[in-house]
């Protein structure tokens, strides 16, 4: 289990960020070359760029946030008001920034009268690979944890930090 992959002073590189942004580059390139090849024009995104990033990012922590707050039974206003704009933490929800990007899209989509299928069809590949990557970082994080298994290819691991 490599939680962290290395530290240099104050700063410390977790192995689940390092692998969730490698695997976001990746599907973003390939999206875009998806995109590309179905001559969808991504200047939607452009037009509401500032939309595409924040909305997501501040959902996601968001439904983040309030997962801790259901899982530990502690609420503190100033500690949630200021914990939406702090992400080094951990505390973010990936299904609900995704589902926060979706709704986005469809929205602007309809507004532009674009066709939905062709762009859900663009990002459901890259996205699955993305995740992959992601996983993979959790997994070596000792974050992708789950039931006991007695199974030949089953991992334990030996950790206080794992609830």
């Amino acid at each position: 289990m490599y939680p962290i992959i290395f530290e240099i002073g104050p700063f410390s590189l977790s192995t689940l960020w390092f692998f969730a942004v490698i695997g976001f580059i990746i599907a973003t390139k390939l999206f875009l070359t998806m995109t590309q090849k179905r001559k969808l024009k991504l200047n939607i995104f452009f037009e509401n760029s500032l939309l595409f990033m924040i909305v997501p990012i501040l959902i996601g922590r968001l439904i983040g946030i309030l997962n801790y707050i259901i899982m530990t039974d502690f609420f503190n206003l100033k500690d949630f008001l200021l914990g939406l704009f702090t992400f080094w933490d951990q505390k973010f929800s990936f299904w609900g920034a995704f589902l926060s990007f979706i709704i986005l899209l469809i929205l602007a989509l309809k507004k532009k009268g674009q066709d939905v299928l062709p762009w859900i069809d663009s990002i459901s590949i890259p996205l699955l690979i993305g995740m992959a990557i992601a996983n993979i970082g959790k997994y070596l994080s000792g974050e992708g944890y789950g039931k006991p298994t007695s199974l030949p290819f089953g991992v334990t691991y030996e950790n206080i930090d794992v609830y």
